[in-house]
């Protein structure tokens, strides 16, 4: 089952079209830099902030409104001003402003950034996880259907060779029930020897027994998407902090 979940979150991550910069690629019209809040909030204390060297450099921006994507590139070039002069007082002061941020979002306080970053990892990915899994949901749904189709047809062929094996073993030679039925591009009325029509058997088991094999593999996938939960959320998540991790201190307040 782990396999299966992994192997389903490597295809949802394949379909998603998940902005890897939050700053700079936020879409116009949800005018959010986090998702947009879930609702009212109370009013969340602003953080205190702890003493910073910043060289008179400002803090990041956050809006919702119509010039947000000019706020996101103006926090770019503020992000790469701070750190040509390598203010690393600066970076603890934004994570303060950013955990505020989503504090607000999710009206709840968090005892660190990291917290506070994982809950809006979970609230993102869930988020992609229902819209993404729509794609490879349908390709594997289709390539399931179609994979049970195939099979009913080898089993179809499977009685067709059973019963022309009987009629060859009673001497029926020429004249078969089904004679214009085919079995393995052949008809059967063709078929008059039992070497023949083992040859036949042997070719369709082989083509059912590959056929069995992957309309399984893709039957499993797509009930696996049917019912994502928490294990596919984990395994997501999982993947996007392996992504995280291999950014510096500073490319991360820019993800």
């Amino acid at each position: 089952m782990k396999k299966y979940i992994y192997i389903i979150g490597i295809i949802v991550l394949f379909f998603s079209s998940y902005s890897i910069n939050a700053q700079s690629q936020s879409q116009m019209d949800d005018f959010d830099e986090f998702l947009m809040s879930e609702g009212g909030f109370e009013e969340i204390p602003l953080p205190g902030t702890p003493p910073c060297d910043c060289g008179g450099f400002g803090d990041l921006t956050f809006v919702n409104s119509f010039n947000a994507l000019d706020v996101a590139f103006a926090n770019e070039a503020l992000l790469k001003a701070v750190r040509d002069k390598n203010k690393k007082d600066w970076i603890a002061k934004q994570k303060g402003i950013i955990k505020y941020e989503i504090e607000k979002k999710f009206n709840k306080l968090f005892d660190t950034f990291e917290d506070a970053q994982r809950e809006l990892f979970i609230y993102s990915e869930k988020n992609n996880i229902v819209i993404n899994a729509v794609s490879p949901r349908n390709k594997y749904g289709g390539l399931k259907s179609n994979g049970f189709g195939v099979q009913r047809g080898y089993l179809t062929e499977f009685k067709l060779l059973q019963l022309r094996e009987l009629e060859i073993k009673a001497g029926n030679i020429n004249n078969p029930e089904f004679g214009y039925l085919k079995v393995d591009g052949v008809d059967l009325k063709d078929i008059k020897n039992i070497e023949d029509l083992s040859l036949k058997w042997d070719n369709t088991y082989g083509k059912f027994r590959t056929n069995y094999r992957e309309t399984s593999f893709n039957n499993s996938v797509y009930q696996n998407l049917q019912y994502l939960g928490q294990g596919l959320t984990d395994e997501v998540l999982l993947l996007k902090n392996l992504y995280y991790n291999n950014f510096d201190e500073w490319e991360e307040l820019n993800y």
